[in-house]
C-alpha cells in the first residue's frame, strides 16, 4: 500500500484507539445500545451503534469499545476502535448542546418534558422515557410516536427536539410558565392549564431567602383543563453512506 499511514494487515498487531488518530472530545449523550448522539461543530451525529463488539480484539476485557467521534482524512467519522467507519447520518441543525428534561404524565392531556425554565408537550404525540431513564437526572433522548428523538439546544438559544430520522419534531416550548411560592407549577398552554404540586423540600435561609432542596424535584398530582388540537413535522437531513 506504499506510505500508507495505516496498513489493515498491522490492525492486529497494536489498539488503533492508541495511535495517531485524533478523538474528538465529544461524549455521546447517553449509553443506549444500538445508537449514539453527539453534537459537534453545530451538527447533530447519530451513529448506529449495533453489533459492535465489547472489548477491543487486541488488548482484551482491559480496553472496552467506546463509540466516539474520529478526525479522518475525508471529515469526521464514528467508530468504537478507531479504525472501523460505523454508518452516520448527519444533521446541520446549528446547535450547541443537549437538553436534559424531565417526564412527566398529565392525565387526559398526555406527556410533557420539563427542566427548570422549559416545558416541551404535544398532546397529540406519545412521548415516553427509555429504559435507562433516572428521575432524579433526567434525560435527552425519548421516544416519540415510536421513535427515538433528542431534546437539543441550538445556537440562537431555543430548544428543538428531532428525531431518529433528522426530522425537527413539532412540539410546543413554554418558557413563560409560573413556579408559585410553595413550588407548586402552573403551564399555561394553547389547550387549556396544566398545574401540579411540588415534591421539592422549600426551606427559607438565614437571609430569608425561599431556597430548594434538590435531593427530589419531582411535580406530582398533575392535573389538566382544556381542549386539545394537533400538529406537523419537517425535515432537514443528510446522510453518510461508506459503502
Amino acid at each position: 500500500m506504499g506510505n500508507s499511514c495505516f496498513h489493515v494487515a498491522e490492525l492486529s498487531l497494536y489498539c488503533a484507539k492508541k495511535t495517531y488518530f485524533r478523538l474528538i472530545n465529544t461524549p455521546a449523550v447517553h449509553d443506549i445500545p444500538d445508537a449514539k448522539f453527539f453534537i459537534k461543530y453545530g451538527n447533530l451525529y447519530i451513529v448506529d451503534s449495533s453489533g459492535i463488539p465489547k472489548y477491543c480484539a487486541v488488548c482484551g476485557p482491559q480496553c472496552p469499545n467506546i463509540v466516539d467521534l474520529y478526525h479522518g482524512w475525508n471529515g469526521v467519522y464514528a467508530s468504537h476502535d478507531g479504525v472501523t467507519k460505523l454508518p452516520m447520518k448527519i444533521f446541520p441543525l446549528n446547535l450547541q448542546s443537549f437538553k436534559l428534561m424531565e417526564h412527566y404524565d398529565v392525565p387526559k392531556f398526555g406527556s410533557i418534558l420539563l427542566n427548570f425554565n422549559i416545558a416541551i408537550y404535544n398532546p397529540y404525540k406519545k412521548i415516553s422515557k427509555m429504559d435507562y431513564y433516572e428521575p432524579s437526572i433526567g434525560s435527552s433522548v425519548f421516544i416519540i410516536n415510536g421513535e427515538l428523538a433528542v431534546c437539543c439546544w441550538t445556537r440562537e438559544n431555543r430548544c428543538i427536539v428531532v428525531d431518529i430520522d433528522g426530522n425537527i419534531v413539532n412540539m410546543e416550548y413554554n418558557t413563560g410558565y409560573t413556579i408559585c411560592g410553595n413550588g407548586d407549577i402552573v403551564i399555561h398552554t394553547q389547550y387549556g392549564s396544566l398545574s401540579a404540586s411540588s415534591s421539592r423540600g422549600f426551606t427559607i435561609n438565614r437571609s430569608g431567602v425561599l431556597s430548594t432542596d434538590n435531593s427530589n424535584s419531582e411535580y406530582r398530582n398533575w392535573t389538566f383543563n382544556g381542549v386539545i388540537r394537533g400538529s406537523k413535522t419537517k425535515q432537514a437531513s443528510r446522510e453518510i453512506d461508506y459503502s
